[in-house]
């Protein structure tokens, strides 16, 4: 577990949503029902928000040049 939190921080100034995500479900839902639930929306939102997470606003798309969180999640 140390390994894999150390390689998601390792070499990043800023996080994304996956991971922070990965760090949280490795920390606190190791070993509990909702881990593999957690890991699997962690993954889709990962997918479409790859920007740093400071870079993400509730904006829609339209009226941001950031992306949106709420666009990841249709």
């Amino acid at each position: 577990m140390g390994e894999t939190i150390e390689a998601l921080t390792l070499d990043r100034k800023h996080h994304t949503i996956y991971t922070l995500g990965m760090i949280y479900c490795e920390t606190m839902l190791k070993g509990k029902g909702s881990y593999n639930n957690a890991l699997k929306i962690v993954e889709h939102l990962g997918k479409h928000l790859t920007e740093p997470i400071h870079e993400i606003t509730p904006q829609p798309l339209e009226s941001s040049p950031t992306r949106s969180w709420a666009s990841a999640i249709k």
